[in-house]
């Protein structure tokens, strides 16, 4: 398994402790992929879903350099993190997140489960766009709307 140290922009995530430990007890606003080693879109998609965090990490640092004093862009912060389905740990934290195939895609606000789990098997994805943007704008999840969108 890949540390943080190989990829600072995506967490990952072991089990169950782990999501209450870096997202829910926190409360943090995430995005987590769910993936197994084995599957070969989740394979295609990592290098994807790195770039996505890092845009978003770097959309949040130029906020905060171009508005001094203003800590309100902290609440907008997402963390992009990663679970590994496979193995006991990850097939318990698939039963938690009801994660029934991978790739999928789980969001959270502030550590509490937001929407369902998107099951995404392209990146860049409109599902998953919306899905963030409603997150990060502070709106309800809104199933119909991102169902509508391919």
């Amino acid at each position: 398994p890949r540390g943080a140290a190989d990829n600072p922009y995506v967490t990952d995530i072991n089990g169950v402790e782990g999501l209450n430990r870096q997202i829910v007890g926190p409360q943090k606003h995430a995005v987590v992929f769910c993936s197994a080693s084995w599957c070969r879109t989740c394979r295609s998609l990592k290098p994807k879903y790195t770039k996505i965090a890092r845009e978003a990490m770097a959309e949040v640092e130029d906020g905060r350099t171009s508005t001094p004093g203003d800590l309100d862009i902290l609440d907008n912060e997402i963390t992009f993190a990663e679970a590994d389905t496979t193995g006991t740990n990850g097939k318990i934290l698939s039963r938690y997140l009801d994660v029934e195939a991978v790739p999928a895609f789980v969001l959270f606000k502030s550590g509490k489960l937001y929407g369902e789990p998107l099951s995404i098997s392209r990146l860049p994805s409109k599902k998953l766009n919306l899905a963030v943007e409603l997150l990060r704008s502070g709106q309800e999840y809104d199933a119909a709307a991102i169902e509508a969108l391919d």
